[in-house]
């Protein structure tokens, strides 16, 4: 009975420590899952964070470009109206001498 006791206790020890084994296999491949997942976020987060950074990088060159262009056009619009009172004066001065040599003839 005695030896049939032992062989019962260390069959039960067996059975815990292989259940305790497979137990913390679990619990590590289960770790495992998660550092992946964790290492999988963290890329995809990296990717969206450089996508973004490209894309508000290009936004605010294509911004500077138009405000540029709109400075260019402005100018331009300024030259425009420049000359064009230049020459409605020089118009207004053709006149003025027109009629004085009218008056005078």
């Amino acid at each position: 009975g005695a030896a049939a006791a032992r062989e019962v206790q260390t069959l039960g020890r067996q059975a815990a420590d292989a259940a305790l084994a497979e137990s913390s296999a679990r619990e590590q491949d289960a770790r495992d899952q998660v550092d992946a997942l964790t290492a999988a976020v963290d890329s995809i987060e990296a990717e969206l964070r450089q996508s973004l950074d490209r894309e508000i990088a290009k936004q605010e060159s294509d911004g500077r470009e138009r405000a540029d262009e709109a400075e260019s056009r402005a100018a331009e619009r300024q030259a425009f109206a420049d000359e064009s009172k230049t020459l409605a004066a020089q118009v207004e001065e053709a006149r003025e001498k027109s009629a004085a040599w009218v008056e005078e003839s």
